[in-house]
């Protein structure tokens, strides 16, 4: 009886490793499998609608009309993202690198805080701020250090402003996405080579 058992059991699996390699493996079939199906099976976008009553074709047309719509902001959102390559100024540099200096020309920028996004919309800068210098514009909205969200709170930010500061020093790049009138641009921040040998 057992061995009955092991004779079907090899059996049925020889036949869905023959059914495996004949559907997906041959190479013998003119078409992939999906082009074989009946014609019959397809329905034009006339034949469809010309089934729903009045009520149902205009909810139908609503919704093809919104997804369009969705489909197309999210293109835009998801389009070609600009990179600008940028060095970092040597007085901007010097200022950088002392923490009480950085938060002071921080306050030198007129923003507004979004708190749930954890993005910054610049509104302004007032005289002696850096960042016009280092390529930002007002409305710009900062969303993004390295990939990463903005930080959260004040120890947050003195971390990453420490670990930023060493990957300038040893010759990486600080990259800062922001969304400029709906377009966003990576913004990647690094020093000179001058700099790095004078330092």
């Amino acid at each position: 009886m057992i061995d009955l058992l092991e004779k079907i059991q090899w059996i049925v699996s020889g036949v869905v490793v023959l059914l495996f390699a004949g559907f997906f493996v041959y190479p013998g079939l003119p078409k992939p499998l999906p082009d074989i199906l009946p014609p019959q099976s397809a329905v034009s976008a006339q034949e469809f609608e010309r089934g729903l009553t009045k009520e149902q074709l205009s909810e139908y047309r609503r919704k093809i009309i919104k997804a369009s719509s969705a489909a197309k902001k999210l293109s835009r959102s998801m389009g070609a993202v600009k990179t600008e390559q940028r060095f970092v100024p040597p007085e901007v540099y010097e200022v950088g690198r002392d923490f009480r200096q950085a938060v002071a020309q921080a306050k030198l920028v007129q923003g507004v805080w979004d708190k749930r996004k954890r993005v910054v919309k610049l509104t302004g800068f007032k005289e002696g701020s850096y960042l016009p210098s280092l390529g930002f514009k007002e409305g710009d909205t900062i969303e993004l250090i390295d990939g990463a969200p903005l930080p959260s709170d004040q120890a947050e930010a003195r971390r990453l402003y420490e670990e930023k500061l060493r990957d300038l020093e040893n010759g990486g790049a600080i990259t800062v996405t922001v969304n400029r009138g709906g377009r966003r641009i990576n913004m990647s921040f690094r020093l000179s080579d001058l700099q790095m040998i004078s330092r």
